[in-house]
Formats: structure tokens, sequence, C-alpha cells
């Protein structure tokens, strides 16, 4: 947890999946946010328990990708199914879930790039 003031700004948890850091859930104070770089500080948190805890691997999640690749993090591609148990509503669903996609964004890097010569 992260405090100001006194005050319970941020906290969050995951859930060691052996080789897999699972982030489960952040909450924050985004007014304190902005000044303290809450969610920032919370996926290095997040990276530092991965690599002391020995995992191979964090999953983010599938929201925020651009501050999640500014440390390194990659997109990994996601399928969703849905059924309904009426056949109407089905016919319903399908066009609507084929509108769904996601958010584009910039795909950063952490690392330098250094041309070779």
């Amino acid at each position: 947890s992260v405090e100001c003031e006194g005050k319970l700004v941020g906290f969050l948890s995951a859930f060691d999946c052996g080789e897999e850091l699972e982030v489960h859930y952040v909450g924050l104070d985004y007014d304190c946010n902005r000044e303290l770089g809450l969610y920032q500080r919370m996926l290095v948190e997040f990276l530092r328990r991965a690599i002391e805890g020995g995992h191979q691997r964090i999953n983010y999640g599938r929201t925020a990708e651009q501050a999640k690749s500014s440390l390194g993090a990659e997109p990994v591609e996601m399928r969703l199914y849905t059924k309904h148990r009426n056949m109407i509503a089905n016919r319903l669903i399908t066009p609507l879930m084929a509108s769904v996609a996601p958010n584009s964004f910039e795909l950063r890097s952490p690392f330098k790039q250094v041309k070779v010569s």
C-alpha cells in the first residue's frame, strides 16, 4: 500500500501462479496519481516482486497498454467467446462482438535502440 500524508492512496494485489505473476487488482487515488506517479510506481513494484519471486513472466492484464509497454510488456492476442442460451440473443450478439476491437496504442520499449556499425 502507498500512503500520502497519512492517507491510503494506493494498493495492489497479485497471484503467484508458479512461473507467472498475475496482476489482479490495483486501486489508487487518481488525484494523487498525477503528483506521485502512483500507477507507474505500482507497475514497477509488480516487476520488482516478479524478479524477487523468481517468476519468468508477468501478466499485467488488458488495460493501459502504453504504460505497461514502457516497462517491456508486450501484447498477447486474446480471443473472446460468447454464447447466450437464447438463439435470438446469439444472433444479435454475433455482429456486436465482431465489432469489438482493442484500442490502438503506441508500443514503447524500455530498451535503447543502438545502431551497430
